[in-house]
């Protein structure tokens, strides 16, 4: 405190000064700003909203085995603008489900009993072995190179129900998956 007093004693036009300015009114002049955000985006489209696998045998479900396999596919198209640089083009893949040495989707409005059964999905233009890598949960699949439009591709797909590799105490039931697949830029 007495160092602060001293100081006001030496220099007295600092008090001045500092009132000015804590008191002076400056003229303010306001700048607005606009910007219309989109983002570089391309359209998906299913060939079907539904992929029923039909009805399979309890009996038929076995230890790394892959069963009524059907086909769809996934369209990427309609892409606007262009993505900032830097940026690929990628589907990312997600959806709730189990783990049994291959991931399964599955939803939980499966039925219980049917605890340990699910959808394999893989990309494939053919009908999949069990082996082939499936698709996992939050797998990302690149469409193209770096700040390319992927405009016009079609991915095909097939999925199948399966128990993994252990299969035990399988019950009859209804079994209910969903698979969502995002357009990004990453």
């Amino acid at each position: 405190m007495r160092t602060a007093l001293s100081s006001l004693k030496k220099y007295p036009w600092a008090v001045l000064f500092l009132c000015l300015q804590a008191s002076s009114s400056g003229y303010a002049l306001p700048l607005q700003f606009s910007a219309n955000l989109v983002d570089a985006t391309c359209a998906l489209s299913l060939d079907k909203s539904i992929l029923s696998l039909g009805t399979v045998a309890v009996s038929q479900l076995r230890p790394g085995a892959l069963l009524a396999a059907k086909p769809f596919v996934l369209s990427v198209d309609s892409c606007t603008n262009v993505p900032a640089a830097g940026l690929m083009p990628k589907i990312k893949i997600s959806g709730d489900g189990i783990d049994k040495s291959k991931w399964l989707f599955r939803n939980s409005t499966s039925d219980v009993s049917t605890a340990g059964i699910g959808v394999a999905v893989y990309r494939s233009d053919t009908p999949p072995a069990y082996s082939a890598s499936e698709i996992r949960n939050g797998q990302v699949m690149s469409l193209g190179a770096l700040g390319s439009i992927p405009t016009g591709q079609q991915l095909h797909f097939y999925a199948g129900l399966s128990c993994g590799n252990v299969c035990t105490s399988l019950q009859v039931g209804k079994v209910a998956a969903t698979v969502l697949f995002e357009f990004v830029y990453e």
